[in-house]
């Protein structure tokens, strides 16, 4: 399945009680995830993103703006209950803001 939150594609697959949030690094996309997701989607809801800018090419995000982003997925794809953030990359930077802003 395939939402959108700010223009951007979130890609969830996957059953399970536990909800998986996917945060790539650069020079990646959600792709990065794939095998991941293969590897979890029994037992897990996996939901990957390409950040924005990191497919088009550079572009200029905040890091407010990107955690208010994550807020919004956040709370689509798990309204109700705790989130596991997988990161890697300069996916850590913005999921290690997010975590502290919205423990």
């Amino acid at each position: 399945m395939t939402t959108h939150i700010q223009d951007t594609a979130i890609e969830v697959a996957g059953s399970g009680d536990e909800r998986i949030l996917m945060l790539h690094g650069w020079p990646d996309t959600r792709a990065l995830w794939d095998g991941t997701v293969d590897a979890l989607q029994d037992r897990a809801s996996c939901a990957r993103l390409t950040l924005p800018g990191f497919e088009t090419g550079p572009g200029a995000t905040s890091l407010d703006d990107m955690c208010q982003l994550l807020r919004q997925i956040v709370d689509r794809i798990s309204p109700d209950q705790p989130v596991t953030l997988m990161l890697h990359d300069w996916g850590c930077i913005f999921g290690y803001e997010f975590a502290m802003r919205h423990p």
